[in-house]
């Protein structure tokens, strides 16, 4: 992901001021040389521009250098303790990988966590306080309906997912959705639209309770310990 992430970064840079610049040096160098071989004294102006465009390729090097690291570290960074990854994360099975901040053209995936015997899970984090419930298959928070909708976007990215590693893979892979609420009581004992809601001391415990198909999931880890980018 981080070297992907790095790699768009300097193309998007190399759409600007790198190719001017480039070019202006292959044209000085090319000059230079035909220059010496028609025996032909440069002239101090061309020496002069070639150490000025060497000099801002200097600089403008620098700067893409400064700007790709800050944009994959943004990317691709753990999130903070505040946020409460270590915790959701602190006690997996062995065998699991998460990836942080995956970017599907139309947004982000804030986690989604590869297991070897558990299969695929997306989830995502909420920061809300108070005591998560469900009433009548629905979700409640503080025993009123939330203004905001916690489904729609993490069913559309387990659907994307899903596409992604079929046609990367040729896989069927089933998706476990899963809310984490970091900072609430959770006391809901079933999914909620096909979405696990728990809290991160629950979490652990519920992913070694998926099933899912255990030669799919066992290929996909394969796949992705041989260095395949499975979606």
């Amino acid at each position: 992901m981080t070297e992907e992430q790095t790699v768009q970064g300097r193309k998007l840079h190399d759409t600007g001021t790198r190719p001017f610049l480039k070019g202006l040096l292959i044209f000085v160098g090319i000059m230079a040389v035909i220059a010496t071989l028609l025996h032909v004294q440069i002239p101090i102006e061309i020496i002069g521009l070639t150490g000025l465009v060497f000099a801002f390729w200097i600089i403008t090097e620098a700067m893409s250098g400064k700007s790709t690291a800050t944009s994959s570290k943004f990317d691709s960074s753990v999130r903070p303790e505040t946020d409460g990854a270590d915790r959701v994360f602190h006690n997996l099975p062995q065998d699991c990988t998460v990836f942080h901040n995956i970017n599907t053209g139309y947004g982000y995936i804030e986690y989604i966590l590869l297991s070897k015997e558990h299969g695929l899970f997306i989830i995502e984090t909420k920061q809300l306080s108070g005591k998560v419930t469900s009433v009548d298959s629905l979700l409640a928070i503080n025993n009123l309906t939330p203004e905001q909708d916690f489904f729609v976007k993490i069913l559309w990215n387990s659907l994307w997912l899903r596409e992604h590693v079929l046609k990367s893979t040729k896989l069927d892979a089933t998706i476990t959705s899963v809310v984490i609420f970091v900072n609430a009581t959770v006391d809901v004992t079933e999914p909620i639209n096909g979405v696990i809601i728990t809290n991160p001391e629950s979490f652990p415990a519920i992913l070694r309770k998926v099933k899912t198909n255990p030669n799919i999931s066992s290929n996909l880890w394969a796949l992705h310990k041989s260095g395949v980018q499975i979606w």
